[in-house]
């Protein structure tokens, strides 16, 4: 995963890497991404394996309050469970309807420093999650968040260098 993500400058490329090693690294086939946009107060679903099948429509947007991944959110720190409904419920979250078919879930915040980038979680319909997976996860977490990190940084950046090159050149015009 290091060397997958480092030198990517483009989230949706880290994001792929990511989604393909936890899939060589641990027995799932249900694999949400989720990023948080702090201005919106949302988080988008970037990435999002059902079954083994990539879900074309993505991004989309979840209010905070949905699905356990507002729990994780919340909490800073990763959940795991053998009941997703009852999780829901003990959070206070409302459960997302399809995951409802898979009771095992587990799911780790994507933290770089003090700031939280996102949620990455797991779902099964028989597997129960172990305090190993829920390391591994945490770990892949970890090296997601500060390559998450970088390509922000980079993104802002650019984004300010080009508003500069702008400004200067319409300077240079007016004068």
């Amino acid at each position: 995963l290091s060397r997958a993500v480092t030198g990517q400058l483009d989230t949706a490329q880290q994001v792929e890497a990511v989604d393909r090693e936890v899939f060589r690294v641990l027995d799932v086939r249900t694999l949400p991404i989720f990023l948080y946009d702090p201005d919106r107060r949302e988080l988008e679903v970037t990435l999002r394996e059902w079954d083994g099948t990539r879900e074309p429509d993505l991004p989309r947007r979840r209010p905070l309050g949905v699905g356990l991944a507002s729990a994780v959110l919340a909490r800073r720190a990763p959940l795991r469970t053998a009941d997703y409904a009852g999780a829901c419920e003990r959070e206070g979250v409302v459960p997302v309807r399809e995951a409802l078919a898979l009771p095992h879930w587990l799911g780790v915040p994507i933290i770089a420093g003090d700031e939280v980038l996102g949620v990455l979680s797991l779902q099964a319909a028989a597997r129960p999650f172990t305090e190993a997976d829920e390391r591994l996860l945490g770990n892949i977490a970890s090296l997601a968040a500060l390559a998450l990190r970088s390509a922000r940084l980079y993104e802002e950046r650019s984004t300010t260098y080009q508003e500069l090159t702008r400004t200067q050149d319409h300077l240079v015009r007016t004068e």
